[in-house]
């Protein structure tokens, strides 16, 4: 379960990949309201306005310290053939609008066969 530090509101991220087609990332907002009233019937996931990914992998929120903003960050791509030029992604998220993206960069360089599955933020300083 996730949350943007300036918002109270959690939500879950889901991955959505397969050997013949493109991976999306989703938001499930609200969850944990979900959870605990026992009724996820009004639960619906949101397909986030990004570009196609290989096999993304573990989705999780950036630390808010990192770029002062919200963000999500996608480690892509898999060992499968066709899946594995990944890459690590961090998806720029709208200030107000929790399912809204305003844009996607890639923070890795192409190296061919390698592929990413996770990440930990840590302060070098």
């Amino acid at each position: 379960m996730g949350k943007f530090e300036d918002d109270d509101t959690s939500f879950l991220l889901v991955s959505s990949f397969g050997a013949m087609s493109s991976g999306h990332i989703y938001m499930v907002p609200d969850v944990e309201d979900a959870v605990k009233n026992g009724d996820a019937s009004h639960s619906k996931a949101v397909k986030l306005d990004t570009p196609k990914f290989e096999w993304p992998n573990n989705i999780n929120v950036v630390p808010h310290e990192v770029f002062n903003e919200r963000a999500i960050v996608v480690p892509d791509g898999f060992l499968v053939p066709g899946k594995k030029d990944g890459g690590v992604y961090i998806v720029r998220m709208d200030p107000t609008e929790l399912t809204k993206t305003s844009d996607t960069v890639k923070i890795t360089a192409k190296k061919n066969n390698y592929f990413y599955h996770m990440g930990y933020w840590v302060d070098l300083n």
